[in-house]
């Protein structure tokens, strides 16, 4: 070339990489580290040739070798550092680095001595005229140095390139190639210029355009194809449905989501407009220019879908519509989110019912809708629930409630009532008074209770009714004035309904106090021992029944009637006796250390009441057989009485456990005999010593032949199964000779004594021996 072109292009080549230098400073990116040593290495070579084309001293020509070749070490070197961290390359990195640079680093030393000793090159024709003649140099083993050095430095940096082209998709080709491509040419250019005495301005075009390319495709470089690959992989596996129409709103393309929802295939797209003018409601919608939303429900593979339909325009630089896009939602899911939270709001999460606020509010809504109407607030309570679902499990309240709630939908289909869940145990619903019949109501959740038998604990419902005669009033209040009817009942383990009245208010405050003050009671000792005499026909006491009585701060002395069932109700009837049990066996002990007898010589014994509930909550066997121990008594001084009615309901259960007490050697009475006759089929298989005719049997017993043969034959029944028999209630001295006749073995009542305190008794009916046995430690003091 013209030597005034080459300084041209020499020139022009150097501002512009000066510029690309001095900008990398400026960029705040991680690859300006690595690029900049590179085009200040290919600048460097630009400095060298320089001084080739424009001095033709044969010093300058040998400097400017050394420099030129030294400048390719660290150009080469560079690129290496490049290529590592543009492919980022980590296999043995700093070992390699320190390898090459150590390398570099010799060669350069090596091609600064051959000023002395030209062992790398020598020039030999001395004219160096590189534009119109030709420059010939002599090459020696240092030169070959240089030249493995370079091709070292030229296969680890080729070598990284390689192996990135190769394990990379080919939308990233480009980008390593063509780096590698300019690099190779630029080396090709240099060894013709060395070798061929080529123009020596090819290495400088070469060199050049690796730089710009490096700077270039570290820094500005957008893979286009890879970027288009990508996005459309993305709208293609994107969850929602895409549908791309033409500036005419013809389809050009749907993803996989778009087809499936509409259930096209790739042929068939263009029929996407058609359904989606279906679905929209629009038979117009080709002819729509502006951007909406809509919302439509359908049903797609017999599922219902809540679709949310975007449409969009797409306008260019110039603000032209150029196409447009469909975004088809599938809001299913939130819209089934917001549902489920709208259920919720007013529903109860275990049964489905209305929630106690919802229920309320409709109630409320409906009986100032139709006010002509009269209605009666009804609550269902599920009696001890929490007892039920602290013993059986969580799992088992929830079915109990679902059984309820199930009743109630029942109802629901025979009357227009409204229903829901009002506290914890409780279920209300408003029925007009007409409508109403206790005998329904009863029968239908009876039948309910009855039929559960996932436990053994018996499911008692109890129902309280309040008349509406003043809508005014709060329906809050209405269904807590139910719930004060319910609070009323007895807990006699039957199903009762009741009614409201306001008498009731005085009786449920007592009911408070008594349950509430139980404990402090026992704390205190207000709950005093007291025992009915139990004699034979002798007239000789031989034992007592345990009774009790509550020495009230404020009312005075308290009878059993007057809060034994309030205990009962509130299930805090196994507090007192335990109280009972402990203070009963207190007593057979010091009885026992001063050696006191019955008026027979033998024994006193003491006969104790289980309740029903003592079964379910307490162990019992163990209970008795932990005091037995504790005051060193004989089982036999203990009877144990269980009513009639407790061991007719779980009888198997039961039985068992009254079997261990039998077999452990307490004596087993059962109480109230005679309130339910079936008792009599099942008398022969239960294990028990001692029955208690119930007083009923003895009423108008001045003329027994009324009721002679009944009672009779039932005591013959009882001896033939070896029962002892004892009556209670004996009023009169009448009754006494007329049953002992029949075979009664011990009587108890009034005649006799009434219940005595615990020191009354033991002054009037005891007898101290004088020849006590002590306890081994009371013989040691």
């Amino acid at each position: 070339m013209n030597f005034n072109i080459n300084i041209g292009i020499l020139f022009f080549s150097f501002l512009i990489l000066s510029v690309c230098l001095i900008s990398t400073f400026k960029i705040q990116k991680k690859a300006a580290s690595s690029v900049r040593p590179f085009i200040a290495a290919v600048l460097f070579i630009h400095i060298d040739t320089f001084l080739l084309i424009a001095y033709n001293s044969d010093c300058i020509a040998n400097i400017a070798f050394v420099l030129y070749f030294i400048a390719i070490d660290w150009t080469l070197l560079s690129l290496f550092f490049f290529c590592s961290t543009y492919t980022k390359y980590i296999f043995y990195k700093d070992a390699v680095h320190k390898v090459l640079t150590t390398l570099t680093i010799l060669d350069s030393i090596s091609l600064l001595f051959n000023f002395k000793f030209h062992h790398v090159f020598k020039i030999t024709n001395a004219q160096l005229i590189f534009t119109r003649g030709e420059l010939y140099i002599t090459t020696y083993w240092g030169f070959t140095l240089h030249f493995t050095i370079i091709f070292i430095i030229l296969a680890f940096s080729f070598g990284i390139l390689i192996y990135k082209i190769i394990s990379t998709p080919f939308s990233y080709f480009h980008k390593y190639i063509f780096i590698g491509l300019f690099v190779f040419i630029s080396i090709i250019f240099d060894l013709l210029h060395i070798f061929e005495s080529s123009d020596p301005i090819l290495p400088i075009i070469g060199y050049s355009f690796s730089a710009l390319l490096v700077y270039y495709f570290s820094f500005f470089y957008v893979p286009k194809r890879l970027l288009e690959y990508m996005l459309s992989q993305v709208i293609s596996n994107f969850s929602d449905a895409m549908i791309f129409c033409d500036i005419d709103n013809t389809c050009i393309y749907m993803n996989d989501a778009a087809l499936n929802l509409l259930g096209l295939t790739e042929n068939k797209i263009y029929l996407s407009q058609e359904i989606l003018k279906i679905w929209v409601n629009n038979p117009h919608l080709g002819e729509i220019s502006d951007d909406f939303t809509c919302f439509c429900s359908r049903m797609v593979n017999n599922k219902l879908l809540h679709l949310q339909i975007d449409y969009h325009n797409v306008y260019n630089n110039k603000n032209k519509r150029i196409s447009s896009y469909y975004q088809i939602i599938d809001k299913t899911e939130s819209v089934d989110i917001l549902e489920k939270q709208r259920y919720l709001a007013i529903h109860d999460t275990v049964t489905g019912v209305y929630n106690t606020t919802h229920f309320f509010k409709v109630v409320r809504d409906y009986i100032e809708e139709f006010p002509q109407f009269r209605y009666l607030a009804v609550v269902v309570s599920i009696n001890q629930f929490k007892l039920i679902n602290d013993v059986f499990g969580s799992f088992i309240g929830d079915d109990v409630l679902h059984m309820t709630a199930t009743g109630l939908k029942k109802l629901s289909k025979k009357h227009e009532i409204l229903y829901g869940r009002v506290s914890s145990n409780k279920f209300g619903f408003l029925i007009k008074r007409n409508e109403f019949k206790d005998l329904e109501i009863k029968e239908l959740f009876t039948n309910l209770a009855d039929n559960y038998n996932k436990i053994y604990y018996p499911i008692v419902y109890k129902i309280g009714i309040y008349e509406i005669t003043d809508d005014r009033i709060p329906i809050t209040l209405m269904f807590e004035h139910c719930i004060q009817a319910i609070e009323s009942l007895k807990n006699n383990y039957n199903h009762q309904i009741t009614k409201y009245s306001q008498h009731l208010d005085r009786q449920l405050l007592w009911e408070k106090e008594v349950s509430e003050g139980i404990t402090n009671a026992i704390n205190n000792n207000e709950l005093l021992l007291y025992l009915q005499p139990q004699v034979t026909k002798d007239d000789l006491v031989v034992g007592a029944e345990v009774l009790v009585r509550w020495q009230h701060l404020i009312k005075g002395l308290l009878y059993p009637n007057q809060f034994i069932p309030i205990l009962e109700k509130t299930g805090t009837i196994i507090e007192l006796d335990k109280f009972m049990w402990e203070s009963s066996c207190k007593l057979l002990s010091d009885w026992k250390k001063e050696g006191r007898k019955n008026q027979l010589g033998d024994d006193l014994y003491l006969s104790l009441n289980i309740s029903p509930m003592d079964f379910y909550f307490l162990d019992v066997h163990s209970e008795f057989i932990r005091l037995t121990k504790k005051y060193d008594l004989s089982p036999h001084t203990l009877r144990l009485e269980i009513t009639e009615d407790v061991l007719m309901k779980d009888i198997d259960r039961k039985i068992s456990v009254v079997q261990k007490l039998k077999n452990d050697g307490f004596t087993i009475e059962i109480d109230n005999f005679g309130n339910s006759y079936t008792f009599l089929n099942i008398l022969k298989d239960l294990p028990i010593d001692v029955l208690k005719l119930e007083m009923s049997f003895l009423y108008e017993t001045r003329e027994p032949e009324k009721n002679h043969s009944i009672l009779e034959h039932l005591i013959h029944l009882v001896r033939e199964l070896g029962l002892t028999v004892i009556t209670e209630g004996i009023e009169v001295k009448e009754q006494v000779p007329f049953l002992s006749k029949m075979g009664c073995d011990l009587f108890q009542g009034f005649y006799f004594s009434t219940p005595l305190p615990a020191d009354e008794f033991e002054a009037k009916y005891t007898i101290s021996t004088k020849n006590a046995v002590l306890p081994s430690d009371e013989k040691e003091l």
